[in-house]
């Protein structure tokens, strides 16, 4: 009988791998084989997916390798073997994993990131992390993923995505000011800022916008048709600097009880190239208002 008819039968006994290990195949005959067929059922069983050894199988496989050397046993170099930053115990790495390898468990290793929070770094070590860092770009799906990332572990909360304060919400905002807030630092905010972003500004503000329909005043700019126009409210005829000289505006409490701060009356819409020319914007005020002061100065010596 032909050898390529002896395949199948040993195939479906799977020990066709077994007989060309000990490389008897060409040397029996197909009787021969039956013969043989109980000692290679023992020295190769075939591979039963979900098949599980019995505690005495397990006993016996257990004393026959009593005493041998594992395959891995002696082969470790020295040079792979190093201590545990936490616990102290010496623990085996690749030498390849050594570098980047200071703990011998995962426990470790979240104890020894427990230490690092919180901890400032030194200015040796900024300087060389901006090195590297220096002209490094971000791609737009790096940024997305980084934001999500943040979101989900809480360091910046989510977006509100158009959702509008409430009344009373608002109100509660603007009662934290001052030595009230978290974030004092002695005073250090201008008092035109402080009054600025109070809630009593921004209804004056809105109030005047309603008034002049979000329509500058000088060259009648406004939203719409496909055009965006910014808008700002301008303290006119009297500035808000020379209202705060006038009336010896000192604190943020002093500037809730002077009318002329709140009197609609003085002020108007401006879209922001108007505003620029005006005399009033910016470094321009101050320099009138110290002209006015120096004005005073001159008629108390008189």
């Amino acid at each position: 009988m032909s050898l390529g008819r002896e395949k199948p039968s040993l195939r479906r006994y799977g020990l066709w791998q077994g007989a060309r290990e000990v490389n008897t195949m060409s040397k029996l005959s197909l009787s021969n084989w039956k013969k043989q067929l109980g000692v290679l059922k023992i020295r190769f069983m075939p591979f039963v997916k979900g098949y599980k050894m019995t505690e005495e199988t397990k006993r016996k496989i257990g004393l026959a390798n009593k005493g041998k050397k594992s395959w891995n046993k002696g082969n470790r170099s020295p040079e792979g073997f190093m201590c545990c930053h936490i616990c102290f115990v010496e623990f085996y790495v690749k030498p390849s994993h050594k570098k980047n390898t200071k703990c011998c468990s995962r426990l470790c290793a979240n104890k020894l990131k427990s230490q690092y929070i919180g901890r400032k770094q030194t200015q040796e070590t900024k300087d060389k992390l901006s090195k590297i860092n220096k002209g490094r770009k971000l791609s737009e799906e790096a940024k997305k993923k980084m934001s999500v990332i943040a979101i989900l572990t809480k360091r910046i909360p989510p977006p509100r995505n158009g959702i509008l304060h409430t009344e009373a919400t608002r109100l509660k905002f603007s009662k934290r000011r001052g030595i009230q807030t978290g974030n004092w630092k002695g005073g250090r905010t201008k008092l035109a800022q402080l009054i600025r972003s109070c809630m009593k500004y921004s209804e004056w503000r809105t109030s005047i916008f309603i008034r002049d329909e979000h329509t500058c005043q000088l060259c009648g700019a406004r939203n719409g048709n496909g055009k965006t126009v910014y808008l700002n409210v301008d303290h006119y005829p009297k500035s808000l600097a020379e209202i705060l000289e006038t009336w010896k505006v000192t604190s943020y409490n002093d500037s809730l009880l002077c009318n002329d701060l709140w009197d609609t009356n003085n002020g108007r819409t401006l879209c922001v190239p108007c505003h620029k020319e005006t005399d009033t914007y910016g470094y321009r005020n101050n320099k009138k208002i110290l002209c006015l002061k120096d004005t005073l100065v001159l008629m108390n010596k008189v």
